[in-house]
């Protein structure tokens, strides 16, 4: 069976996201993977925590964009080159 790829989309330091994460460290998320990270500020530390495991992450802010469509569709392509197939908002 397919794995799922999950995108976090984390504002802020990223507790929850890290949680997450740690539960894929730990072999628990067995039928689904997060491969992306997308944030928006630094410290993050799900950012760190992501890269520490080889996954993939890139720094989207909102303030470099003048349309939310551009933003909207920054995160999106960011989405469609990792194949995600569910975005969290965390």
């Amino acid at each position: 069976m397919k794995k799922l790829n999950w995108c976090l989309l984390i504002s802020g330091f990223g507790r929850s996201a890290i949680s997450i994460l740690n539960l894929q460290k730990e072999n628990h998320l067995v039928q689904n993977e997060v491969n992306l990270v997308i944030y928006d500020r630094e410290p993050c530390g799900a950012n760190e925590l992501a890269r520490e495991m080889g996954i993939a992450s890139a720094q989207v802010k909102k303030v470099n964009f003048q349309e939310r469509k551009d933003f909207e569709d920054a995160i999106l392509k960011e989405c469609q080159e990792h194949k995600v197939d569910f975005i969290f908002l965390l």
